[in-house]
C-alpha cells in the first residue's frame, strides 16, 4: 500500500525560482503582512517607508508623538507619589538684564522605586550581563594564604575580604524587541556606607537598572553626575549640599588640619575623592562641611574630637 501524504492544495506545485513552493508561499504571506502593517500608516509615512532613498525620519507624526508623551506624563502622575521622588539642589541658568546668571533650584528627581514602577508598566525585562566586585585584600585574605601553599579558591568561592568597589552591567529588553543597556558603579570613597559589603553591590545594581530603564523609556533623566538615580535620599531631604550649610567649628577645623597633615598620601586621596563627589570645591569644606566632618575624619584615620559638655 502506498503511503498517503496530505499536501495543502494551494501550496502544492512545482518548485519556484526561490526554492520550494512552500517557501514561495511564505514569502508571499510575509509580503502581505508588511502590506497590512503599512496600510495603517498615514500616506506620508507609507511613502517614506516604501522609498529606500528616504532619509531617516520619525516613526510617528508630531501629533501622535504628542499624545504618546502626554500618556507617559499621565502614567507618572497616576502611579508615582511623593515617596518616589527625592529633592535635590541643582544649578540652573537664566537670562537676566545683566546676562546669563546661575542660581540654585530645588527639583524633585525620580528615585529607584519610580524607575521600577515605570519599568513594570512599560513591560521591560532586566537581566544582569556582568558583575564585578572589588575587594580590599589583606595579608589574611584566604586567596593570598592559599596561594602561599600552592592552592587557590574554587570557582564561585569568595575570598572573604571587604568589598570596596562594585560594577553591574544590565540589559533591558522591551516587549517589541528593543534592547537597552545600563551600567552602575559604586565605591566606598564616594560616601559613608554603613554595611559596604551589602550596600556597594546593591547601590551599583540599583544605578544600573535605573539608568537602563531611563534610557529605554527615553525619559530625559539620568547622567553620570545626576544624583537622581544614584542616591536613595530620605524623603524630603536635600541631597546636594545647600549654600547655608554649617561651617566647621574652630576645634573641628584644627583637628581636620592636623588629620590631613598626618595622613598618608593614599588616605588624603580618598578624602579628596569623597569631598569632590560630595560637591565641595577647593577650600569649601571648612566653610560648610560640618555635616560631613565625622566621615572625612574617619577616611583620614583620625579620631573625632569630643564635644565639650
Amino acid at each position: 500500500m502506498k503511503e498517503v501524504i496530505d499536501i495543502e492544495p494551494e501550496r502544492a506545485g512545482r518548485r519556484s525560482d526561490h526554492g520550494s513552493s512552500a517557501d514561495a508561499w511564505e514569502q508571499r504571506d510575509r509580503k502581505e503582512e508588511i502590506t497590512r502593517a503599512l496600510a495603517v500608516l498615514p500616506e506620508e509615512m507609507r511613502r517614506r517607508v516604501a522609498d529606500p532613498r528616504s532619509v531617516v525620519g520619525p516613526l510617528m507624526l508630531a501629533e501622535e508623538a504628542k499624545q504618546q508623551e502626554a500618556a507617559f506624563q499621565a502614567l507618572c502622575t497616576a502611579i508615582l507619589d511623593e515617596n518616589d521622588y527625592a529633592l535635590y539642589v541643582v544649578r540652573r541658568q537664566r537670562r537676566t538684564e545683566r546676562g546669563i546668571e546661575e542660581y540654585d533650584a530645588v527639583e524633585p528627581r525620580k528615585r529607584k522605586s519610580a524607575w521600577r514602577k515605570l519599568g513594570r508598566y512599560a513591560g521591560l525585562d532586566v537581566e544582569i550581563t556582568k558583575e564585578v566586585l572589588g575587594h580590599a585584600h589583606t595579608e589574611n585574605c584566604s586567596r593570598i594564604v592559599l596561594a602561599k601553599h600552592g592552592l587557590k579558591l574554587e570557582p564561585g568561592e569568595d575570598c572573604g575580604c571587604s568589598t570596596v568597589y562594585a560594577r553591574y552591567h544590565v540589559r533591558v529588553t522591551a516587549s517589541n524587541g528593543r534592547v537597552g543597556y545600563g551600567v552602575g558603579i559604586a565605591s566606598r570613597n564616594e560616601r559613608a556606607f554603613k554595611a559596604q559589603d551589602h550596600s556597594l553591590p546593591a547601590t551599583a545594581y540599583t544605578r544600573a537598572v535605573s539608568r537602563g530603564i531611563s534610557d529605554m523609556i527615553g525619559a530625559g533623566e539620568g547622567g553620570s553626575d545626576d544624583p537622581a538615580e544614584t542616591v536613595d535620599a530620605p524623603k524630603g531631604e536635600l541631597t546636594a549640599r545647600p549654600a547655608d550649610a554649617k561651617p566647621l567649628t574652630t576645634e573641628q577645623a584644627q583637628a581636620y588640619g592636623l588629620a590631613w597633615t598626618g595622613a598618608t598620601d593614599d588616605l588624603r586621596r580618598q578624602a579628596l575623592s569623597f569631598l569632590t563627589e560630595s560637591g565641595y570645591k577647593k577650600g569649601e569644606f571648612t566653610k560648610r562641611g560640618a555635616d560631613d566632618f565625622d566621615r572625612v575624619m574617619e577616611i583620614l584615620g583620625a579620631a573625632v574630637p569630643e564635644t565639650a559638655p
